[in-house]
């Protein structure tokens, strides 16, 4: 860590997010859908953390001090666009996880063991691109080819709507995979094979225009 503050290679924000299910460094609550915690760290390298969890029911709580539009404020002192902003992020960012590991819908994203795991992490296809500049996230284009030039790699223009583990068959688990996602919106890095009809949020009716153009007999594994 040391070192890492000496050579300038800390990034300015940590976080992570993770599901509820019970086992080995889980939470083992039963009451929580999803949490993400954020460290933001500051120039002087001293982190604020906070927590925003929400719970089955989808009431969202929030703990600690959080980096607003309007500068770093206690939990207790956010207003409600800065409850919505947060709010916002972690569902975009539970949608982005979902196409990048699709059929993980509960993630299995524990908290960093070191700084080089969170750094890796930011090549989700391993193309040597970091996602932050990569024009296909979740497809491996180290030559960044984007013949229309919008700002979407042409690897990921291949992608097939249902398709979502991208195996080349629609079957069940694209299906589950949707019906998992519903409600999120359709994520930021790609074109999204779970947002079938391009309204920009992941819901029932996709679910049922895929089911329709399963390439299985009875949408079959």
């Amino acid at each position: 860590m040391e070192k890492l503050k000496k050579d300038k290679k800390l990034p300015t924000r940590l976080d992570w997010i993770s599901g509820n299910p019970k086992g080995p460094r889980r939470r083992n609550r039963a009451d929580d859908d999803y949490e993400k915690t954020i460290y933001e760290i500051k120039p002087d390298q001293t982190v604020e953390q906070g927590k925003v969890v929400k719970d089955k029911t989808g009431k969202y709580t929030f703990t600690g001090t959080f980096k607003t539009a309007g500068g770093y404020k206690a939990a207790a002192d956010l207003t409600d666009a800065d409850k919505k902003a947060i709010q916002d992020d972690l569902e975009q960012e539970r949608s982005d996880l979902t196409d990048a590991y699709p059929g993980v819908l509960a993630f299995v994203i524990p908290p960093p063991d070191s700084l080089d795991i969170v750094v890796n992490d930011n090549d989700v296809d391993n193309d040597s691109i970091r996602n932050g500049r990569d024009n296909c996230v979740v497809v491996s284009n180290p030559g960044q080819s984007d013949s229309q030039n919008n700002g979407t790699g042409d690897a990921c223009r291949t992608v097939v709507k249902c398709d979502t583990d991208r195996n080349g068959t629609i079957d069940i688990i694209d299906l589950s995979n949707i019906l998992g996602a519903r409600g999120l919106p359709a994520s930021r890095f790609t074109i999204d094979p779970r947002d079938v009809d391009g309204d920009g949020l992941i819901t029932a009716n996709d679910a049922r225009i895929c089911a329709l153009r399963c390439t299985k007999s009875g949408c079959a594994q």
